[in-house]
């Protein structure tokens, strides 16, 4: 490579990691303000006369869990939408870093045991690294549990659940 295509290369792969965190950040910001406005939604209906009425009713018993996992299920789609861009621009840093001798984030794709090998080595290789010659200081054999995204599956469904049995306890008390 010329040192021109280089240098693009390098642009590329410095717009790649700030859309990486882009992406990244603006779901958990989004995640977090809308997760915010269910806990404010619960608390509201826990205010004393609308404690009478959940005794009374099923609607703010069955309503806010519903209006919450509506919430939060346009949340978690809004989620998918950005991991599938998100992990677009993480390919993108794996392939130029390959061809740029990295090994920066492809630490991580080590560590997720399913990425295949082949472009692993391969980095290591132009990285000028040997099968002995990386030693991390925290070993890595997988990725722990759980992901973001499944953080925010558990999150989308939990969140609803938990007001329900809040709700249904209120009620039968």
């Amino acid at each position: 490579m010329t040192d021109q295509e280089i240098e693009i290369k390098k642009l590329e792969y410095t717009a790649a990691q700030e859309m990486l965190c882009h992406y990244d950040s603006l779901n958990w910001q989004i995640g977090a303000i809308l997760i915010a406005a269910t806990f404010v939604l619960t608390g509201l209906a826990l205010q004393e006369g609308v404690v009478a009425s959940i005794k009374q009713s099923y609607y703010v018993t069955l309503g806010i869990p519903i209006s919450s996992l509506f919430i939060l299920t346009t949340w978690l789609k809004w989620f998918q939408r950005h991991r599938a861009l998100y992990n677009l621009r993480f390919e993108t840093l794996h392939r130029l870093e390959i061809q740029l001798g990295m090994y920066h984030h492809l630490r991580a794709a080590e560590a997720d045991s399913r990425k295949s090998n082949e472009q692993i080595v391969k980095a290591k290789i132009n990285a000028g690294y040997d099968n002995d010659g990386f030693q991390p200081i925290y070993p890595q054999d997988s990725l722990p549990s759980p992901s973001g995204y499944n953080l925010a599956k558990l999150l989308t469904f939990g969140i609803p659940l938990l007001q329900l049995i809040l709700f249904l306890i209120i009620k039968y008390l």
